[in-house]
Protein backbone atom coordinates (compact mmCIF):
# COMPACT_ATOMS: atom_id res chain seq x y z
CA UNK A 1 0.00 0.00 0.00
CA UNK A 2 2.79 2.29 0.95
CA UNK A 3 4.97 1.68 -2.59
CA UNK A 4 1.08 2.18 -4.11
CA UNK A 5 1.52 5.54 -2.58
CA UNK A 6 4.72 6.47 -3.40
CA UNK A 7 4.38 5.64 -6.77
CA UNK A 8 0.84 8.00 -7.25
CA UNK A 9 3.47 10.78 -5.44
CA UNK A 10 5.84 9.90 -7.64
CA UNK A 11 3.38 10.50 -10.81
CA UNK A 12 1.98 13.48 -9.63
CA UNK A 13 5.43 15.33 -9.20
CA UNK A 14 6.48 14.38 -12.82
CA UNK A 15 2.87 15.73 -14.49
CA UNK A 16 3.27 18.82 -12.44
CA UNK A 17 4.07 22.30 -13.84
CA UNK A 18 4.78 25.69 -12.34
CA UNK A 19 1.96 28.00 -11.54
CA UNK A 20 1.53 31.26 -13.60
CA UNK A 21 0.17 33.27 -11.17
CA UNK A 22 2.84 32.27 -8.30
CA UNK A 23 5.04 29.91 -10.23
CA UNK A 24 3.84 27.49 -7.29
CA UNK A 25 3.75 23.43 -8.28
CA UNK A 26 0.55 22.78 -10.03
CA UNK A 27 -1.07 19.52 -9.95
CA UNK A 28 -3.80 17.75 -12.76
CA UNK A 29 -6.93 18.58 -11.74
CA UNK A 30 -9.40 17.54 -14.61
CA UNK A 31 -9.62 17.45 -18.59
CA UNK A 32 -12.24 18.38 -20.79
CA UNK A 33 -12.75 19.05 -24.05
CA UNK A 34 -12.45 22.70 -25.58
CA UNK A 35 -13.70 24.07 -28.96
CA UNK A 36 -16.11 20.63 -28.76
CA UNK A 37 -12.73 19.28 -30.32
CA UNK A 38 -9.45 19.46 -28.59
CA UNK A 39 -8.32 18.06 -25.02
CA UNK A 40 -7.44 20.87 -22.35
CA UNK A 41 -5.79 19.87 -19.31
CA UNK A 42 -6.63 21.81 -16.18
CA UNK A 43 -4.06 22.13 -13.12
CA UNK A 44 -4.48 23.56 -9.90
CA UNK A 45 -1.70 24.69 -7.63
CA UNK A 46 -1.00 23.88 -4.20
CA UNK A 47 -0.17 27.11 -3.50
CA UNK A 48 -2.55 29.90 -4.34
CA UNK A 49 -5.06 27.32 -5.65
CA UNK A 50 -5.31 29.18 -8.97
CA UNK A 51 -6.67 26.62 -12.04
CA UNK A 52 -5.25 27.15 -15.05
CA UNK A 53 -5.38 25.01 -18.35
CA UNK A 54 -1.63 24.60 -19.33
CA UNK A 55 -0.33 24.66 -23.26
CA UNK A 56 -3.57 26.13 -24.57
CA UNK A 57 -2.06 26.25 -27.87
CA UNK A 58 -5.49 26.75 -29.86
CA UNK A 59 -5.26 30.32 -28.92
CA UNK A 60 -4.23 31.56 -32.44
CA UNK A 61 -7.51 29.80 -33.54
CA UNK A 62 -9.57 32.01 -31.36
CA UNK A 63 -8.16 35.15 -31.69
CA UNK A 64 -7.75 35.78 -35.03
CA UNK A 65 -10.91 38.09 -36.28
CA UNK A 66 -12.22 41.79 -35.30
CA UNK A 67 -14.63 40.35 -33.25
CA UNK A 68 -12.58 37.13 -31.62
CA UNK A 69 -12.68 38.35 -28.18
CA UNK A 70 -16.75 39.10 -28.22
CA UNK A 71 -18.51 35.76 -27.61
CA UNK A 72 -22.18 35.28 -27.85
CA UNK A 73 -21.94 33.54 -24.91
CA UNK A 74 -21.53 36.89 -23.30
CA UNK A 75 -24.94 37.34 -22.37
CA UNK A 76 -24.78 40.40 -20.39
CA UNK A 77 -21.94 42.93 -21.76
CA UNK A 78 -24.07 45.84 -22.00
CA UNK A 79 -25.27 45.57 -18.30
CA UNK A 80 -22.44 44.71 -17.28
CA UNK A 81 -20.40 48.02 -18.40
CA UNK A 82 -23.76 49.82 -17.41
CA UNK A 83 -23.62 48.84 -13.82
CA UNK A 84 -19.40 49.55 -13.80
CA UNK A 85 -20.16 53.15 -15.23
CA UNK A 86 -22.36 53.78 -12.37
CA UNK A 87 -19.51 52.15 -9.83
CA UNK A 88 -16.71 54.03 -11.64
CA UNK A 89 -18.73 57.26 -11.37
CA UNK A 90 -19.96 57.17 -7.35
CA UNK A 91 -16.02 56.13 -6.94
CA UNK A 92 -14.71 59.26 -8.58
CA UNK A 93 -17.50 61.44 -7.18
CA UNK A 94 -15.83 60.23 -4.04
CA UNK A 95 -12.76 61.42 -4.48
CA UNK A 96 -11.20 57.67 -4.79
CA UNK A 97 -9.08 58.69 -7.94
CA UNK A 98 -6.52 60.93 -8.05
CA UNK A 99 -7.63 62.35 -11.55
CA UNK A 100 -9.85 61.80 -14.45
CA UNK A 101 -7.21 59.83 -16.96
CA UNK A 102 -9.02 56.37 -17.63
CA UNK A 103 -8.04 53.45 -19.26
CA UNK A 104 -9.87 50.36 -20.47
CA UNK A 105 -7.35 47.40 -21.08
CA UNK A 106 -8.57 44.93 -23.36
CA UNK A 107 -11.91 47.42 -24.52
CA UNK A 108 -13.10 44.86 -26.88
CA UNK A 109 -15.92 46.91 -28.42
CA UNK A 110 -15.07 49.77 -26.14
CA UNK A 111 -18.45 50.31 -25.12
CA UNK A 112 -17.17 51.06 -21.52
CA UNK A 113 -15.17 54.08 -22.96
CA UNK A 114 -17.66 55.29 -24.64
CA UNK A 115 -19.62 55.58 -21.14
CA UNK A 116 -16.68 56.81 -19.03
CA UNK A 117 -16.21 59.67 -21.86
CA UNK A 118 -19.99 60.49 -21.37
CA UNK A 119 -19.53 60.78 -17.27
CA UNK A 120 -16.69 63.27 -18.07
CA UNK A 121 -13.43 60.78 -17.50
CA UNK A 122 -10.49 61.44 -19.82
CA UNK A 123 -10.73 58.01 -21.32
CA UNK A 124 -9.30 55.45 -23.32
CA UNK A 125 -8.77 51.94 -24.88
CA UNK A 126 -6.34 49.40 -25.54
CA UNK A 127 -7.40 46.53 -27.51
CA UNK A 128 -5.19 44.42 -29.64
CA UNK A 129 -8.15 42.04 -31.14
CA UNK A 130 -11.50 43.38 -31.45
CA UNK A 131 -12.72 46.48 -33.68
CA UNK A 132 -13.57 49.48 -31.09
CA UNK A 133 -16.34 50.29 -32.90
CA UNK A 134 -17.74 52.58 -30.19
CA UNK A 135 -14.34 54.66 -29.25
CA UNK A 136 -12.25 54.11 -32.42
CA UNK A 137 -10.93 57.98 -32.00
CA UNK A 138 -10.12 57.32 -28.28
CA UNK A 139 -7.76 54.19 -28.17
CA UNK A 140 -3.82 53.41 -27.56
CA UNK A 141 -1.88 51.51 -29.82
CA UNK A 142 0.87 50.66 -26.95
CA UNK A 143 0.84 51.18 -23.22
CA UNK A 144 3.47 54.20 -22.90
CA UNK A 145 2.61 56.92 -20.43
CA UNK A 146 0.94 59.68 -19.74
CA UNK A 147 0.01 57.58 -16.26
CA UNK A 148 -3.74 56.57 -15.80
CA UNK A 149 -5.74 57.40 -12.52
CA UNK A 150 -7.60 54.71 -13.34
CA UNK A 151 -7.19 51.51 -15.17
CA UNK A 152 -9.75 48.63 -15.72
CA UNK A 153 -9.58 44.94 -16.88
CA UNK A 154 -13.12 43.97 -17.25
CA UNK A 155 -13.55 40.32 -18.33
CA UNK A 156 -9.91 40.67 -19.27
CA UNK A 157 -7.31 38.25 -16.73
CA UNK A 158 -9.02 34.70 -16.83
CA UNK A 159 -7.80 35.40 -20.84
CA UNK A 160 -4.12 35.57 -19.52
CA UNK A 161 -1.28 33.17 -20.21
CA UNK A 162 1.11 35.83 -18.69
CA UNK A 163 -1.11 37.65 -15.92
CA UNK A 164 2.01 38.38 -13.34
CA UNK A 165 3.58 40.12 -16.86
CA UNK A 166 0.75 41.57 -17.48
CA UNK A 167 -0.34 43.06 -14.27
CA UNK A 168 3.50 44.74 -13.56
CA UNK A 169 3.07 45.95 -17.23
CA UNK A 170 -0.24 47.77 -16.64
CA UNK A 171 0.41 48.89 -12.75
CA UNK A 172 3.75 50.76 -13.87
CA UNK A 173 1.25 52.94 -15.72
CA UNK A 174 -0.83 53.82 -12.66
CA UNK A 175 -0.48 57.34 -11.12
CA UNK A 176 0.72 58.02 -8.03
CA UNK A 177 -2.45 56.78 -5.80
CA UNK A 178 -4.00 54.94 -8.97
CA UNK A 179 -6.51 51.91 -9.21
CA UNK A 180 -6.90 48.97 -10.86
CA UNK A 181 -10.24 47.82 -11.45
CA UNK A 182 -10.71 44.12 -12.07
CA UNK A 183 -13.44 42.04 -12.94
CA UNK A 184 -13.79 37.88 -13.31
CA UNK A 185 -15.66 35.41 -11.50
CA UNK A 186 -13.20 34.14 -9.28
CA UNK A 187 -12.38 30.35 -8.81
CA UNK A 188 -13.89 28.38 -5.17
CA UNK A 189 -12.02 24.60 -5.04
CA UNK A 190 -14.62 23.75 -2.88
CA UNK A 191 -17.61 24.41 -4.70
CA UNK A 192 -16.01 24.54 -8.61
CA UNK A 193 -15.39 21.63 -10.88
CA UNK A 194 -15.58 20.79 -14.72
CA UNK A 195 -19.30 21.73 -14.85
CA UNK A 196 -18.54 25.39 -13.71
CA UNK A 197 -20.22 27.46 -16.41
CA UNK A 198 -17.21 30.04 -16.47
CA UNK A 199 -14.61 27.77 -18.27
CA UNK A 200 -16.60 28.71 -20.78
CA UNK A 201 -15.11 25.48 -23.04
CA UNK A 202 -16.76 26.23 -26.19
CA UNK A 203 -15.10 29.21 -26.74
CA UNK A 204 -11.89 28.15 -25.54
CA UNK A 205 -10.41 31.73 -24.36
CA UNK A 206 -10.95 31.24 -20.96
CA UNK A 207 -7.83 29.63 -19.52
CA UNK A 208 -6.54 31.54 -16.24
CA UNK A 209 -8.79 31.35 -13.16
CA UNK A 210 -7.93 33.07 -9.67
CA UNK A 211 -8.83 32.61 -5.89
CA UNK A 212 -8.81 35.14 -3.36
CA UNK A 213 -4.98 33.82 -2.46
CA UNK A 214 -4.07 34.58 -5.76
CA UNK A 215 -5.05 37.88 -5.85
CA UNK A 216 -3.86 38.62 -2.62
CA UNK A 217 -0.34 36.99 -4.00
CA UNK A 218 -0.49 39.20 -6.88
CA UNK A 219 -1.47 42.32 -4.81
CA UNK A 220 1.70 41.53 -2.97
CA UNK A 221 3.56 40.99 -5.42
CA UNK A 222 2.91 44.57 -7.11
CA UNK A 223 3.08 46.46 -4.21
CA UNK A 224 -0.74 47.27 -4.08
CA UNK A 225 -3.28 47.17 -1.82
CA UNK A 226 -6.45 44.61 -2.17
CA UNK A 227 -10.21 45.49 -1.74
CA UNK A 228 -12.73 42.69 -2.94
CA UNK A 229 -16.35 43.98 -3.76
CA UNK A 230 -19.35 42.20 -5.10
CA UNK A 231 -20.06 40.65 -8.17
CA UNK A 232 -16.40 39.03 -9.40
CA UNK A 233 -14.82 42.48 -8.62
CA UNK A 234 -11.46 43.88 -7.02
CA UNK A 235 -9.63 46.94 -6.56
CA UNK A 236 -6.03 47.09 -6.49
CA UNK A 237 -4.73 50.80 -5.28
CA UNK A 238 -1.39 52.49 -4.59
CA UNK A 239 -3.21 54.45 -2.52
CA UNK A 240 -2.56 54.30 1.01
CA UNK A 241 -5.60 52.44 2.88
CA UNK A 242 -6.83 55.02 5.17
CA UNK A 243 -9.94 55.44 6.81
CA UNK A 244 -10.89 58.50 4.84
CA UNK A 245 -10.29 56.30 1.91
CA UNK A 246 -12.27 53.46 3.65
CA UNK A 247 -15.00 55.55 4.14
CA UNK A 248 -14.99 56.36 1.01
CA UNK A 249 -14.93 53.45 -0.48
CA UNK A 250 -17.88 52.49 1.45
CA UNK A 251 -19.86 55.35 -0.07
CA UNK A 252 -19.43 54.31 -3.13
CA UNK A 253 -19.83 50.82 -2.98
CA UNK A 254 -23.55 51.79 -0.95
CA UNK A 255 -24.44 54.08 -3.72
CA UNK A 256 -23.50 51.48 -6.34
CA UNK A 257 -25.23 48.61 -5.02
CA UNK A 258 -28.61 50.62 -4.16
CA UNK A 259 -28.12 51.68 -8.63
CA UNK A 260 -27.68 48.23 -9.23
CA UNK A 261 -30.64 46.51 -7.33
CA UNK A 262 -32.75 49.51 -9.11
CA UNK A 263 -31.36 48.30 -12.39
CA UNK A 264 -32.48 44.90 -10.67
CA UNK A 265 -35.76 45.56 -10.30
CA UNK A 266 -36.37 46.75 -13.73
CA UNK A 267 -34.39 43.62 -15.07
CA UNK A 268 -31.68 44.85 -16.01
CA UNK A 269 -29.26 43.79 -13.89
CA UNK A 270 -25.97 42.25 -14.57
CA UNK A 271 -25.84 38.56 -12.95
CA UNK A 272 -22.08 36.82 -12.94
CA UNK A 273 -23.49 33.68 -11.80
CA UNK A 274 -24.68 33.84 -16.06
CA UNK A 275 -21.05 34.59 -16.91
CA UNK A 276 -20.19 31.32 -19.47
CA UNK A 277 -23.99 30.08 -19.20
CA UNK A 278 -25.88 29.57 -22.39
CA UNK A 279 -28.74 31.26 -23.28
CA UNK A 280 -30.76 28.53 -23.01
CA UNK A 281 -30.03 28.24 -19.19
CA UNK A 282 -30.42 32.28 -19.02
CA UNK A 283 -33.95 31.69 -20.23
CA UNK A 284 -34.72 28.64 -17.60
CA UNK A 285 -32.96 30.67 -14.66
CA UNK A 286 -34.96 33.90 -15.66
CA UNK A 287 -37.99 32.55 -16.63
CA UNK A 288 -38.92 29.38 -14.51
Amino acid sequence: MLEELELLLIESLDAAVPCRVCGGMSLPKFSQLVLDRIEAHYYECLECQTLQVINPDWLNQVYVQDDAGISDLDLELVQRCLQLRHLILNCFQAGLFPGRRALDYGAGSALLVRLLRDIGLDAYGYEPYVNPLHARSFMVSDLAPPPYDLITMIEVVEHLVNPQEVLTQVSELLSPGGTILISTSRYDPERHDHTWAYLCPAIGQHITFYTDTAFKYLADKLGLSLRFLNGGLCLLTSRSSSEQYQSYLQQAVQTYTEQCQILDQMGLGYDYSYAGADEEQVRQNLFS
